[in-house]
């Protein structure tokens, strides 16, 4: 909006346009007020204006998610649809539906949803932060409903022995049984359990500092007896602080467990192991804050998840409170 100043009988106006200043001194508020329109009308636009959404989304890649692997991958497989690579003035919500109705038949809502939220932050950034010629509006429009999260089903102790038996007799990596063992007695993803190195364990504080998390944000566990009993199966005989301890990647640890299990004739997946250990987090007393405090997760509509104590724990306490 102008703003007009009466200077020693003479009017001066100045008004912003597209992030500029401009200033001009008129003998009358009539001739300030033509000139002030016109340059809202005939300034060009100044900001820079992407070719298409793959190019915001590489830059938000490149200058916003350092350190933040799993988002660095989502980036990565937007990147490869072909909507991101349509000049963003040719770019319709009818496109942008096509394109979620096409993904829904191959992925569930909430993978879909984490996706898109990435690409509402993408061009988030872009129009406010960066300033660039993007309507996020557009990429706001595009919703999908998401299924409330269900119970998580638990696995049972019988489940976790079938499998380190299994992996015993015919898994050929030394690692895999320490790292069932501490999935189940830490929580920690797949990816964290791989990056863990020796110099994140702190045998004196006692405290495992997870530092490549899936969210981002680092966080410390306790380091108890039976954790550390596990990781003292895998103790090198020289210890370098930048060493991997397991020694195992995401990958291997993924085809290495998956062979087992289908030995075993099970069904369960490596994460159903976290599962467990989160809500046997719940079943010792741990409060929603501490367990999210060891699991990582943000929000305690995802930790409530875990709530659930076994039917018949929940008996016996019933029944002794009655008694």
């Amino acid at each position: 909006m102008p703003n007009y100043e009466n200077r020693s009988g003479k009017i001066r106006v100045r008004i912003k346009v597209n992030g500029k200043q401009y200033s001009k001194t008129f003998d009358n508020k009539a001739d300030a007020k033509l000139w002030a329109v016109s340059m809202e009308t005939s300034v060009p636009e100044t900001r820079f204006v992407p070719p298409n959404f793959r190019y915001v989304l590489e830059q938000y890649q490149a200058l916003e998610l350092e350190g933040r692997d799993n988002d660095q991958i989502l980036v990565e497989r937007l990147c490869q649809e072909d909507w991101t690579k349509i000049p963003l003035d040719e770019l319709t919500v009818g496109q942008l539906k096509g394109y979620m109705r096409q993904r829904l038949k191959t992925i569930k809502p909430s993978t879909f949803d984490r996706y898109w939220c990435m690409v509402r932050q993408a061009a988030h950034f872009a129009e406010h932060e960066w300033k660039w010629k993007v309507d996020a509006s557009l990429f706001r429009m595009i919703k999908v409903k998401v299924p409330k999260p269900t119970k998580v089903k638990r696995v049972s102790d019988d489940i976790v022995q079938q499998l380190i038996a299994t992996a015993n007799e015919y898994s050929r990596v030394p690692w895999l049984v320490p790292v069932i063992e501490f999935a189940v007695a830490t929580g920690l993803r797949r990816k964290e359990i791989a990056d863990l190195k020796w110099g994140d364990v702190d045998f004196d504080s006692r405290e495992i500092n997870v530092v490549e998390t899936k969210t981002g944000y680092p966080r410390t566990i306790p380091l108890t007896s039976d954790i550390e009993k596990i990781l003292l199966k895998v103790f090198p005989e020289t210890l370098n602080p930048r060493d991997s301890v397991f020694n195992a990647s995401v990958d291997g640890i993924r085809n290495a467990f998956r062979r087992v299990r289908d030995r075993a004739g099970l069904r369960t997946t490596f994460h159903s192991l976290r599962h467990e250990a989160v809500s046997s987090l719940f079943e010792m007393g741990l409060t929603p804050i501490e367990v999210a405090r060891i699991s990582g997760h943000r929000t305690m509509e995802m930790v409530m998840r875990y709530s659930h104590a076994d039917t018949q724990r929940l008996r016996a306490k019933m029944e002794g409170a009655r008694s």
